[in-house]
């Protein structure tokens, strides 16, 4: 069992956390980091087959799968995020027809998801390839939210990410 002593000194710098990062997607407004105000750093699971062999079953490793990334993006007065998510997604898939886009110029090559130190220096990176917007929230309008500033959340699909940090 640890000390407290040699549990602390696995947090150098207090450990990470939560709300220190940033998000940038270069096929959006700018080519620049944006506001963000949730994301996550991606999951993956990889899935048991199941092999019968006499009469037992036994898990081997199976195909590995990408969580969905979510960012969560505060709303300007201009709309320009979401104004061009919808631009992307009508690209994809057109709002009046059923024909989209041939071929693979619909994906980002790359976006970045960062987690900062207290310091603002980057401790790790995520990098998203061949992705793209699945879903676009919606912005709950409230008369009551008066002191709240508009979110929505993006859904993002991608074909895989590498840990460059």
């Amino acid at each position: 069992m640890a000390t407290i002593n040699e549990f602390k000194a696995n947090l150098i710098g207090a450990g990470p956390r939560a709300n220190r990062f940033k998000v940038f997607i270069p096929r959006l407004p700018g080519g620049q980091e944006f506001l963000v105000n949730t994301s996550s750093l991606p999951g993956q699971t990889i899935t048991p087959t199941p092999i019968t062999y006499q009469g037992m079953t036994v898990n081997l490793a199976g195909d590995r799968t990408f969580d969905n990334w979510v960012t969560g993006v505060y709303n300007d007065n201009d709309f320009s995020i979401r104004t061009a998510v919808e631009a992307w997604m009508s690209e994809i898939v057109p709002t009046d027809a059923s024909n989209g886009t041939i071929g693979y110029e619909y994906m980002a090559d790359r976006a970045t998801v960062s987690q900062l130190d207290r310091a603002d220096n980057i401790i790790a990176t995520y990098e998203f390839f061949n992705m793209w917007p699945t879903a676009l929230g919606a912005i709950t309008l409230d008369s009551g939210g008066a002191d709240a500033v508009e979110t929505f959340d993006i859904t993002w699909s991608y074909s895989h990410f590498e840990r460059s940090k």
